[in-house]
């Protein structure tokens, strides 16, 4: 099981010492095993967050004289006072409190982390109320500016099935709209597909297998189908169109590959993926080109986009776009959705004046 090492070693160290004298050899070589399979219980990127956010409070707590562990309420107060008044942001506190839970409970688990106590949440809602600035959300797509970016950049490429005519980076910019458009994808979703993630079923659909996804409990949880319209702005077609344009010489590569220029011509990496800072400059740079205001919008506008498009349309249960969409919870998808005006009118209407 591959793990950063690092991580592994940490939760091997706050992990009680048990005296296995007196078991044998095959019983130590699994016991052995449990930081691993610990490390493993979180996400990568959650993991070494909470490594480093743990790292920074026990680093405080040996310049102050204290054990880290088990955790002291007052020592605890008193770091979260430093950090909010360092930062003057509420997340790096957030993100403290979580990750010294997590480590603690490694180490204690029958023991009562202080973070949960009453006067450590009422100290951290006096930063909320403090700190916390107005979250300025940005705006979803809309099918209409999907459309302009397919017009303006793709023109007649899209009524061609060869002798295509546009670049592999133009095509790159337009597909990735596209693409976490129709599947409420996430930028971190979509970079690590390769083109053997896309599988074209009988039917003339697309079947997006995702390698990650958080909503275990549904069946086929990571795969997400992509139908096939039969109309010009067909996804399955553009996105079938565009692997030719991609005319990888290699057997698989990157959907959303690293693109780099020859003499004239750009040429997709298979072996590497667009960085997230490149796409996010096309992408203001693409909607700049159309009119629209490239500040208002982001990476997760797509996202939000396709799901408040859904949504709005009124055939979709958020139980289906919560799947389609991969997320875990209830209320994950409802913080991407805007309602349209159509939709906002409807309980006024409902009261019948």
């Amino acid at each position: 099981m591959a793990k950063n090492g690092r991580v592994v070693q940490l939760i091997k160290c706050v992990r009680p010492v048990i005296d296995l004298s007196d078991k044998s050899l095959e019983y130590r070589l699994w016991h052995d095993k449990i930081p691993n399979y610990l490390a493993s219980g979180l996400a990568d990127t959650t993991e070494n967050s909470y490594y480093l956010a743990f790292c920074k409070y026990k680093m405080f707590c040996h310049e102050n004289g204290e054990q880290p562990l088990p955790v002291k309420k007052d020592t605890l107060m008193v770091y979260f006072v430093k950090l909010i008044e360092s930062k003057q942001s509420v997340n790096p506190v957030l993100m403290a409190r979580s990750a010294i839970k997590h480590y603690h409970l490694l180490a204690q688990p029958s023991l009562q982390c202080p973070t949960d106590s009453p006067d450590v949440s009422l100290l951290i809602n006096s930063f909320k109320r403090k700190y916390t600035k107005p979250v300025c959300k940005k705006l979803p797509i809309t099918v209409d500016i999907v459309k302009s970016l397919i017009h303006l950049f793709l023109g007649d490429d899209i009524l061609r099935s060869y002798g295509y005519q546009k670049s592999v980076l133009v095509w790159r910019g337009v597909i990735k709209t596209i693409f976490k458009f129709v599947t409420f994808a996430r930028f971190e979703e979509a970079v690590q597909l390769k083109l053997s993630n896309l599988k074209l079923l009988p039917s003339g659909d697309i079947e997006v297998s995702f390698p990650k996804g958080k909503n275990y409990q549904f069946h086929e949880a990571r795969k997400v189908v992509i139908a096939k319209t039969g109309s010009l702005y067909c996804p399955v077609k553009l996105i079938l169109n565009y692997t030719k344009v991609l005319n990888y010489k290699v057997k698989d590569g990157f959907f959303l590959p690293s693109v780099r220029l020859v003499g004239t011509v750009y040429v997709p990496d298979p072996s590497s993926a667009v960085s997230y800072r490149s796409s996010l400059q096309q992408y203001r740079e693409m909607l700049l080109a159309i009119g629209e205001d490239p500040a208002l919008y982001g990476e997760h506008s797509d996202r939000s986009g396709g799901l408040s498009t859904a949504a709005n349309s009124g055939q979709c249960s958020w139980d289906q776009m919560r799947q389609h969409g991969r997320w875990s919870s209830d209320s994950a998808p409802k913080m991407y959705f805007k309602p349209s005006l159509k939709y906002r009118k409807v309980t006024s209407l409902s009261l019948k004046f």
